[in-house]
């Protein structure tokens, strides 16, 4: 998993582990001013979403849904 931001380029297997490197890629202890609870929050769910399709070996799009497995929802908005 990777992320990339503006001087960034964080990679890491464990999304717990990047998204630590993630907080600790300011110099201050205080959270990159661009990480606000509600990015906190969306960065946490597609960590999460590319977390299990890396487990089970499947594709992951950022912004899409997990698209494979009996249970899709093909009809998704």
């Amino acid at each position: 998993m990777h992320i990339l931001r503006a001087g960034v380029h964080l990679h890491d297997r464990d999304p717990f582990e990047l998204f630590k490197a993630l907080m600790e890629s300011e110099s201050s202890s205080e959270p990159p001013p661009s990480l606000g609870p509600d990015h906190a929050f969306y960065l946490g769910y597609e960590l999460c979403k590319a977390a299990i399709a890396e487990k089970l070996g499947k594709q992951y799009e950022q912004d899409e849904p997990l698209d494979w497995g009996h249970l899709t929802n093909r009809h998704h908005p």
